[in-house]
């Protein structure tokens, strides 16, 4: 350990130590405000996010919040504190507490929904298409048999065998959590654009001279598009937008709503409308969402942070946001969120990690601890953490740090890690220890020789708004190759595969993604991949590199029948096997492992995950 990393490791500076949801639940005061900042300070942490929740009394973002907010900022700067930002009143961002959609009703969240009409259809004006469809449904599926488009404005009654399906987009529901509006929708450019002007402008205005100093950056809590549950009494409800219509025109080449039937029912084209509609989905959520947010924050010196609602597994993030990944990107210090005490969402942390390792993003951010209730031990903070930081988090968020314990704060999903608990005064203890840790894993990079494609896609192309069956099974298997790897000690980036169609190429018999580099990609289970990926392949085994399919072998790409990949499976350089449990044999035929924690009986101790970093000549290797 070189004698600056030494110093550094001996007492870690603010950047490397916790920054906590600071809940602002009760009528905000400055000299309250800026005696808890030097509290927090004493106890060990490193900053703080300024968070609006329930309780809250100060108007929020009026010149009272604002007043504090400046107390807070001045305080973080005289102690030596980082000061974040957060974006919304409570959460999820995007609609500013419902004082966005109170500016215009466009930029109110819209949805798609679906109805069969088994006797009579009696058009409402929120229309887009109507269909009398026949349908089969004798294997407990609803296969498509024929569809006929009808004339959405007029009343009809279906024929003997048939019914009328009707597809209209409509404003989503008013709640009383959005102050009486309904939630925004985070598709549209403009509905962000002033979310945007309304949550994100007045910080820089009146905070410029602090930022990044002591203002690095701003939290965006799990915004999303989703527009509704599962579907109930023959209504599905999908995300929609108001100018999706024709953007999915543009983008896909054909209409969504001339083929909607395919997507709600079993059709010859239902795989490929189906994951179309979900790709699109992810594109307009990202591109009007995610990048404008990210791209504001860099011009003003911002780094944006945050995570993305239910970011795990495949089915509940494509109900989300249609794809997680993607939306990292415009991230300067990407984050997840893991609650209760836990450690199972091994693939939420792998998500963000592997895009912030390939992007070159030192901090990813956990907010972690919440719901695990006042009587969450340090032991259970410790493993919590250690698990994280295993899997690539280097700095915590911890949930809450709770303003007061007055009225119904008490129960705001706790604990508190502030002077109302018990344990406050030992708090340093376990700061030091995390903020040593986070000193040694941003130190070089990590050693991740492997690439393992993300099976979004055949989530996307088995999902009709309904079943989940499908779009487990994928989940399921996808998992089951992650945590082989794991448990093998190979550790591995996750591969987007919109990210590799705009970031990756071949190099040097290794296929890059911006600054990181893999000579081994492995394809877990899948239905479809992007035709853009198979080119990519078949570019990387011709330069030397080597591929490892885990069957089934996907026999589609961008969702169509093609036998073209299957020049995939026949290269010199590419393995098929069976099932994840050949992979130790495969990946060991090309390239040593790295790491190996073994049993004194010589067996690979599977519970054990590593991270091993590379900084110059000095390897750093830290087990949980």
């Amino acid at each position: 350990m070189g004698a600056e990393l030494r110093k550094t490791f001996r007492n870690p500076g603010k950047d490397y130590r916790s920054a906590p949801f600071w809940s602002w639940n009760d009528r905000m005061r400055p000299a309250e405000v800026r005696r808890q900042v030097r509290d927090m300070k004493a106890h060990g942490m490193g900053g703080f996010f300024m968070h609006s929740r329930f309780g809250l009394e100060t108007k929020y973002m009026g010149p009272e919040w604002m007043k504090c907010i400046r107390a807070a900022v001045a305080e973080a700067k005289k102690v030596g504190m980082n000061a974040w930002l957060y974006d919304e009143d409570r959460w999820p961002s995007g609609s500013g507490g419902g004082m966005i959609c109170a500016r215009s009703d466009a930029f109110k969240q819209k949805r798609l929904v679906m109805r069969v009409h088994p006797k009579a259809y009696h058009p409402t004006g929120t229309e887009l298409a109507v269909f009398a469809v026949k349908l089969d449904e004798g294997d407990g599926r609803r296969g498509l048999l024929a569809m006929h488009k009808r004339n959405a404005a007029r009343p009809t009654r279906p024929k003997r065998g048939e019914a009328v399906l009707s597809v209209a987009a409509e404003v989503s529901p008013a709640s009383a959590w959005f102050n009486g509006y309904p939630y925004s929708d985070n598709m549209s450019a403009e509905s962000v654009r002033a979310f945007l002007e309304m949550n994100y402008v007045p910080y820089v205005d009146a905070l410029r001279e602090h930022i990044p100093h002591v203002v690095p950056g701003v939290f965006t809590d799990e915004p999303n598009v989703s527009a509704g549950g599962p579907a109930r009494g023959g209504v599905r409800i999908l995300p929609w937008s108001t100018h999706f219509a024709e953007e999915f025109q543009r983008r896909r080449g054909y209409s969504f709503l001339d083929q909607a039937p395919h997507f709600f029912f079993d059709g010859a084209w239902s795989i490929k409308i189906r994951h179309d509609f979900w790709k699109t989905v992810t594109e307009l959520f990202a591109e009007n969402y995610s990048k404008q947010l990210g791209q504001y924050c860099r011009r003003h010196r911002l780094a944006l942070t945050g995570h993305y609602n239910q970011e795990g597994g495949l089915l509940m993030q494509l109900r989300q946001a249609g794809a997680v990944m993607p939306n990292y990107v415009w991230q300067d210090a990407p984050g997840i969120d893991i609650l209760t005490e836990q450690a199972s969402e091994f693939v939420t942390a792998k998500q963000c990690s592997s895009v912030a390792n390939q992007f070159g993003r030192k901090r990813v951010l956990s907010e972690l601890y919440g719901c695990t209730g006042w009587e969450f031990t340090f032991e259970g903070m410790k493993w919590v953490g250690d698990w994280q930081y295993a899997l690539g988090v280097t700095l915590r968020c911890p949930h809450l740090t709770l303003y007061t314990l007055r009225g119904c704060a008490k129960r705001d999903y706790p604990p508190s890690f502030n002077y109302n608990n018990t344990w406050w005064k030992y708090n340093k203890v376990h700061e030091d220890y995390f903020a040593r840790l986070g000193v040694c894993l941003t130190e070089g990079k990590p050693v991740r020789d492997v690439l393992l494609v993300h099976p979004i896609a055949s989530a996307w192309s088995t999902y009709d708004g309904e079943r989940g069956e499908d779009p487990n099974l994928w989940n399921q298997r996808f998992e089951t190759v992650l945590r082989t790897l794991l448990g093998l000690h190979r550790d591995f980036d996750l591969g987007d595969e919109m990210i590799l169609a705009n970031h990756a190429s071949v190099k040097g018999g290794k296929l890059r993604v911006r600054k990181a580099s893999y000579p081994v990609v492995v394809l877990p289970p899948m239905l479809t991949m992007s035709s853009a990926t198979v080119n990519l392949l078949e570019s990387f085994l011709d330069a030397g590199g080597h591929l490892v399919a885990v069957k089934p072998l996907p026999d589609r790409a961008d969702a169509l029948p093609t036998q073209l990949i299957e020049v995939l499976w026949k290269h010199r350089n590419a393995q098929v096997i069976e099932s994840a449990a050949g992979l130790k044999r495969a990946l060991d035929a090309v390239r040593p492992a790295p790491v190996q924690v073994r049993t004194l009986s010589g067996q690979e101790l599977e519970p054990v995950l590593v991270q091993l970093r590379a900084a110059g000549t000095k390897r750093i290797l830290f087990a949980a």
